[in-house]
């Protein structure tokens, strides 16, 4: 249906060629009603309410019932009867005896009928216009005007023209006596028709006056448009390469194609005609096959409309739905034959960069005001009058930001002058009225569009959803709190901060009668001073409808953070709670409980370390909501879920169970919360709280071996740990002596770093010689119980293992391991 120049009279393109001939029955398959060609929408809804559910329904039922019913007359229901029968794969159907008696291909009489039958013809009426399309045909002959489709060759050889000459030689007048030919298309068949014989005009024997009338009535020049890649140019009869008028404009209109000049001498100028031919459009648009055409009801309303629904003038149809779209040049044609009083329409989506500025009331004694004037001088784009007369529509190539659907307000103090802009889900009545003074092009409109979303982003107190959940604890509940342990009234506090709470550094611009309030945000430069929105108890950055909370606010302006995308996180998290109470609002101090493990020397556990229950424990031991989008959850959660992937890994490389691990991440939050975080990396923390839980548990691990597996020095480790210590309430059940690790704390470690961890005997043996052994301090603990492995491995007959394999399993240089072998063996051969 879309194609250059055919005849837009199939609502579908038929989803199969021909069946196969082998059976005669219909294939197994639901086709719906809108399938078959000449069903429309409105005929579908017809036939569902008089019982008909699909394709097959109509192909077993008689012509005389199809007729019964609303909307389909006589001659309708033979076609869709004919064409039911031929989607549904019957193998005997009136295309099969035609194919058969023209000896032509079933699929190529299936094809050329498919036009026919969508523009009402009967296979009776149509069989000697595919009796003379199948069969040899001079050049001349008007079957071989291929340019236009097989039904308007129907239409011109029912109206008596047998030869492309004969089209050629025509008056308009007569030619529109052919059935859906209107003016523009009569003009257009002409003008084909004597370049295929190069007729010169002149040389007619016929109407003087006709000829004369129609030559005057061409145009000879075009305003391209410079935003194109192929400006589509016009031959010597004013006509593009599709037969489509071009309309002509005034050199001092084409001068004035580079640069919008809208005087105050002229005031408003338009193109605007009463003929189709004096429409001019942008290219923009029309290189995009989202077309269709509109009516205006009784009361006002504008309708869209398809353009081949050809019987009910007012059947609404979706305009969003790409089968009621065609071609600009398809609904041109449309527009031109069809009997209702029809203008085109063109439908935004998502997809295009076409974005539309409504402009409402702004003629002002057949001028633009001042307001409306601004913004199309700004535009510097195609603009055009609207259909009232008293508006104007500009056409700019861009988008608005994501969350921000279109923009409304007033662009003048009383507020009767309006502006809407719309990029996306929006019909749009064209006039083809062209704003004399404003190019021909549609210009790229970013810097624009960005200072009208400052402007006119619509605030509401429920658009953005900001996400948040309902506060556990009321304000008042929440003031009477001094310190907490539950993470979650910090962040009710912090939700239930107004804008009223706090002392703004942004300045307030502009109040709005709707209560909002706008003002020029102090972290960045706005154009219109009204970038940031505040409206009850919520702020909106306008430049993509972003919502704040207090803390991402007030970070923002002590520059915390930079991006309005983000939410303060780690230790920018407490820099902004910080900010908050030095602003006056009260948001209670955080200490988290201490819990304490019950395991003592197991390392082995039946159980894998769970990660849903790590992220818990890091999130001062409330459930993590994964179900959130990650935008929406909050600053220690995203921390919990971040951090528990390293921590699971720490633990399976040091061989902890998940009961060490989980302690691990309660000591890793309680040091967050206490402040001890800062100044150095995650992992160091991390560090610090396996090496505790490990203490508390009686499941030593070397500092050094936690070093490594948290990739940080022992040395930030340490420091860690003091702080833990000295800034928690840890000190309470743990001290600095509890640190001092003696070197049988690691046998059952170094047993399962050498699997000889189920040998009971062979780690008594080891414990006997270490302490045989005096132990100052100075060594490494883990070298030492190493060594002592090493003696009673190689004296066991049972056990088989190398120096390098103990330098191996400990992490220790091999010389380390040889010089305290000599000291063990030694007390072991005494």
């Amino acid at each position: 249906m879309h194609e250059e120049e055919s005849s837009p009279n199939t609502t579908q393109e038929i989803k199969e060629a021909a069946q196969s001939e082998s059976t005669d029955q219909p294939v197994a398959r639901k086709i719906p009603l809108d399938g078959v060609t000449g069903i429309g929408e409105t005929r579908a809804e017809n036939l569902k309410r008089a019982g008909y559910e699909d394709a097959e329904d109509v192909a077993q039922a008689s012509e005389a019932e199809l007729a019964q019913v609303y909307s389909i007359g006589a001659d309708s229901a033979r076609c869709i009867w004919v064409m039911a029968r031929e989607e549904c794969g019957q193998q005997t159907t009136v295309i099969s005896e035609f194919a058969n008696s023209l000896e032509a291909a079933r699929e190529e009489v299936l094809d050329a009928y498919v036009q026919l039958a969508g523009a009402g013809v009967t296979p009776e009426e149509s069989k000697e216009t595919l009796n003379r399309l199948f069969n040899a045909e001079s050049v001349e002959s008007i079957v071989n005007f291929t340019e236009y489709s097989i039904s308007y060759r129907h239409f011109l050889m029912q109206a008596g023209f047998e030869t492309i000459a004969d089209v050629a030689t025509a008056s308009i007048d007569a030619l529109i006596e052919a059935r859906y030919v209107g003016e523009t298309l009569a003009k257009s068949m002409r003008e084909k028709a004597r370049r295929s014989y190069n007729i010169d005009p002149s040389t007619f024997q016929g109407n003087a006056a006709s000829v004369e009338t129609t030559t005057e009535n061409m145009h000879q020049s075009s305003v391209p448009d410079n935003d194109t890649a192929h400006s589509i140019e016009p031959d010597e009869s004013g006509q593009d390469e599709d037969g489509e008028l071009i309309a002509s404009a005034p050199e001092a209109t084409m001068a004035a194609a580079s640069k919008t000049d809208i005087g105050d001498e002229d005031c408003l100028t338009t193109n605007a005609g009463d003929r189709l031919s004096d429409k001019r459009y942008p290219e923009a648009l029309k290189d995009r096959d989202q077309w269709l055409l509109w009516t205006e009801t009784d009361d006002g309303q504008k309708i869209p409309r398809a353009p081949w629904e050809t019987a009910d003038p007012l059947q609404y149809v979706n305009a969003m739905d790409p089968d009621n779209w065609v071609s600009f040049s398809e609904a041109r044609q449309w527009q031109s034959k069809l009997p209702h009083d029809l203008e085109l329409a063109f439908t935004l989506t998502r997809d295009d960069d076409i974005v539309f500025l409504d402009l409402d009331d702004v003629i002002v004694n057949g001028c633009p005001s001042s307001a409306a004037k601004s913004l199309i001088e700004q535009a510097d784009s195609h603009a055009a009058i609207s259909i009232s007369g008293g508006g104007i529509h500009i056409f700019l190539r861009g988008s608005l930001s994501e969350d921000i659907k279109s923009l409304t307000g007033p662009i003048d103090g009383t507020g009767d002058q309006t502006l809407e802009v719309y990029d996306r889900n929006h019909f749009i009545a064209m006039t083809g009225d062209h704003l004399e003074g404003t190019p021909s092009r549609v210009a790229t409109g970013d810097s624009m569009l960005a200072e009208l979303e400052e402007e006119f982003a619509s605030i509401s107190s429920n658009t953005p959803d900001r996400g948040n959940t309902e506060p556990q604890r009321s304000r008042a509940e929440l003031n009477e709190l001094e310190t907490t342990s539950d993470i979650q009234d910090i962040f009710d506090a912090i939700d239930q901060i107004c804008p009223s709470d706090i002392e703004m550094r942004s300045t307030q611009t502009k109040e709005h009668p709707d209560g909002t309030y706008s003002y020029d945000p102090s972290w960045v430069h706005s154009e219109s001073g009204t970038r940031l929105g505040v409206l009850d108890d919520i702020w909106i950055y306008r430049k993509g409808m972003i919502a704040l909370d207090a803390l991402q606010l007030v970070a923002l302006e002590e520059g915390i953070i930079t991006d309005e995308q983000d939410y303060p996180a780690k230790d920018d998290f407490w820099e902004a709670v910080e900010a908050l109470r030095r602003r006056g609002v009260h948001i209670p101090q955080f200490q988290p409980e201490s819990t304490q493990i019950n395991e003592t020397t197991d390392l082995q556990s039946d159980t894998d370390i769970d990660r849903e229950e790590v992220t818990a424990h890091l999130n001062y031991g409330d459930p993590v909501r994964w179900y959130l989008d990650p935008s929406d959850r909050d600053y220690q959660e995203a921390l919990a879920i971040e951090l528990a992937p390293t921590l699971i890994e720490v633990s399976q490389s040091l061989d902890l169970s998940p009961v060490v691990t989980y302690r691990a991440a309660d000591l890793y939050a309680k040091g967050h919360a206490a402040g001890i975080v800062p100044g150095a990396a995650h992992e160091s923390s991390l560090g610090a709280a396996v090496r505790i839980a490990t203490i508390e548990a009686d499941a030593h691990r070397p500092l050094s071996d936690i070093a490594r597996a948290v990739d940080e020095t022992k040395k930030s480790i340490r420091k860690k740990i003091s702080r833990l210590l000295k800034e928690t309430d840890l000190s309470e059940s743990i001290s600095a002596t509890d640190l001092i690790v003696e070197p049988r704390d690691y046998i059952t470690y170094m047993a399962r770093k050498l699997e000889v961890e189920d040998d009971g005997e062979l780690c008594e043996l080891v414990e006997d010689l270490l302490e045989k052994v005096d132990h100052d301090g100075s060594t490494n603990p883990l070298s030492e119980v190493a060594a002592a492995f090493y003696v009673e491995m190689t004296r066991l007959r049972q056990h088989s293992i190398t120096q390098q394999e103990i330098s191996d399993a400990s992490g220790l240089s091999e010389v380390t391991i040889r010089n305290n072998y000599r000291k063990y063996r030694g007390v072991d051969e005494s």
